[in-house]
């Protein structure tokens, strides 16, 4: 069973384009306490960096292995399922924030707010939780249980 789906954070991308503009507006118009050319470069270089590690979400499922890569794939994580345990479609608080988090029901990878899939298996013979956030968490909780 392969499956594939990505889905684009708005919310980071959004954020992240209105602090570098608001950056350039204050250099330009010597707003506030402006920054310099210098400082204006190398914050937005920062800012276009984290917006390429986090503008949108791939989940892969293929055979036994989950995957989860953020934006431009650096920060990728591979999810070995030697049996699965649990399945089920959650609602995740606001306050778990976006990205990756760690949780008292175990990690969480998520580009938006809203559902996840909540994932309870065994790998290497240690049971784990993660959470999985996605636009529809029907679909791969269906997959997920397929296996």
């Amino acid at each position: 069973m392969n499956y594939k789906k990505t889905q684009i954070g708005w919310t980071v991308i959004g954020l992240f384009i209105s602090i570098i503009s608001l950056l350039f507006l204050s250099y330009m118009f010597q707003w506030g306490n402006p920054p310099t050319f210098n400082e204006f470069v190398i914050y937005s270089i920062i800012f276009l960096i984290i917006i390429l590690l986090f503008y949108k979400l791939t989940i892969k499922l293929s055979d036994s292995a989950l995957k989860v890569i953020f934006g431009i794939g650096i920060i990728r994580f591979n999810i070995q399922i030697d049996k699965l345990i649990d399945v089920r479609v959650i609602k995740t608080p606001w306050y778990y924030g976006i990205g990756i988090r760690i949780t008292s029901e175990g990690m969480l990878y998520n580009i938006r707010w809203g559902h996840a899939v909540e994932i309870k298996y065994i790998s290497k013979g240690k049971s784990k939780t993660v959470m999985v956030g996605s636009i529809n968490p029907l679909e791969l909780k269906n997959v997920l249980e397929s296996l």
